[in-house]
């Protein structure tokens, strides 16, 4: 049924096709700004995370400033340095979204950035790749605790039927803050690498970090979920206990399945910064590859999203999952060309999207409420692990096995064909019947 007052508005959006998403930005107007302005607030976010990581990818690989300074593969420690932080800090990070309101939390965390940006900024100006890749280090601490407060938002200011949506629109906004972040890093790094505007990176750091600040700050007080619950501070033990509970249900499985997607997509976004030197391209060419890559991921999920509606469309896990494994089995089979990279990638980033969503808003709704923090603390702890084997997997194939770049793509299809397995009775079924049952 239209909302009152808007059936003209219903009809047109009907006939596009986008009656759902009508229904999200229109029920609830007050609750609607508010997930706006967490959309925005972890767009900076994602923005500054994606825009300093590749500006250092670019600065360490192949060709890159400080390219012997970490190696052959050197992108692999940035890597590294990205996921350590979630893996030490997510367990405690639900704990904390649980217990305490998620949008003080998020607030206080949107602050301590624009620190670590002016840090960063610092280590830019001095050209010190030490205090940069502490800054960086220290940027993925705060997006690591920001990440369970981020996503149990999502459920605290959206009605269940239209979590798919939602999600498909915070992964959409946040592949677009890749798009965005490695499409300027090139040109940012050829700026600062050639002694022109060298305090321009650490200005746009800054400036990111204080917008999504101001947009946390609009955020409506959300109470906390589990107010006296009491903190474990034993590293593992939180994880444990998450993925324990979760074991009793199809959870598990969806987490690891969720977790599978930033194993390819890690190894994806390590190779890509070595093949503007593989196609003769110059870097800021490479950040146009890294875009389209991080652009389909997110146009895949929107259409995941809008795909889905109201419903969880758990058939859409094992079409993403072939559609990636054809898409990087071919990147590793036919002759790299800028072109056949491109629309490869950009299939297989559509591919993504499908795989992704389904998993991503299953999980959040099949979590109990008062444990939804910590169930999604331990699925971030999984993905990060994934993304963190990405990059040890990188660095022995590149440092120690001296596997060329365009082959590592056969390694990411390979491990993408294993997903279409998802689409066996046994797997489809659990995962169906426990969101109809919920």
């Amino acid at each position: 049924m239209p909302p009152p007052g808007l059936t003209a508005s219903w009809r047109l959006a009907r006939e596009a096709g986008l009656e759902h998403f009508f229904l999200l930005t229109q029920e609830k107007s007050e609750v609607n700004r508010a997930f706006a302005f967490l959309l925005g607030a972890q767009f900076c976010g994602a923005l500054n995370d994606n825009l300093l990581r590749y500006f250092l990818s670019f600065s360490v690989a192949t060709g890159g400033i400080w390219a012997g300074e970490l190696g052959r593969g050197g992108q692999g420690w940035v890597g590294l340095a990205m996921a350590l932080p979630f893996l030490m800090i997510s367990g405690f990070a639900g704990q904390t979204a649980d217990r305490k309101s998620k949008t003080t939390l998020a607030q206080a965390l949107k602050k301590v950035e624009i620190y670590i940006a002016a840090v960063a900024a610092v280590g830019l100006l001095s050209g010190s790749l030490v205090l940069t890749f502490v800054a960086f280090f220290l940027l993925a601490s705060q997006s690591a605790y920001f990440g369970p407060t981020k996503y149990g938002l999502i459920p605290e200011l959206n009605q269940s039927q239209y979590l798919s949506l939602a999600n498909g629109w915070i992964n959409a906004t946040t592949h677009l803050s890749a798009i965005i972040g490695m499409g300027l890093a090139g040109p940012l790094y050829a700026l600062w690498a050639n002694g022109g505007e060298n305090w321009a990176p650490g200005g746009v750091l800054i400036a990111l970090a204080y917008l999504g600040w101001r947009m946390a700050n609009h955020i409506p007080y959300q109470k906390p979920q589990a107010p006296h619950l009491i903190s474990s501070f034993g590293w593992f033990k939180p994880y444990k206990d998450a993925l324990s509970a979760m074991q009793a249900g199809p959870g598990f499985l969806i987490a690891g399945c969720w977790a599978g997607f930033y194993l390819l997509a890690g190894l994806a976004l390590l190779f890509l910064p070595d093949w503007p030197a593989l196609l003769g391209i110059s870097q800021a060419a490479g950040s146009l590859l890294l875009a389209i890559l991080g652009g389909s991921i997110g146009i895949g999920s929107a259409l995941a999203g809008l795909l889905s509606g109201s419903n969880i469309r758990t058939n859409l896990i094992p079409l993403g999952a072939t559609g990636m494994a054809i898409a990087f089995l071919a990147l590793g089979l036919i002759p790299p060309t800028f072109t056949t990279t491109a629309g490869l990638l950009f299939l297989g980033g559509i591919s993504s999207g499908f795989y992704v969503v389904p998993l991503q808003a299953a999980l959040q709704y099949l979590a109990p409420e008062a444990e939804r923090g910590r169930f999604l603390g331990a699925a971030n702890m999984l993905s990060w692990t994934a993304i963190a084997l990405a990059s040890v997997l990188f660095l022995i194939l590149r440092k120690y096995c001296d596997v060329a770049p365009h082959r590592i793509p056969l390694v990411t299809g390979l491990l993408a064909a294993t997903g279409i397995l998802l689409a066996l009775p046994g797997p489809q079924t659990k995962m169906r019947q426990a969101v109809l049952s919920t």
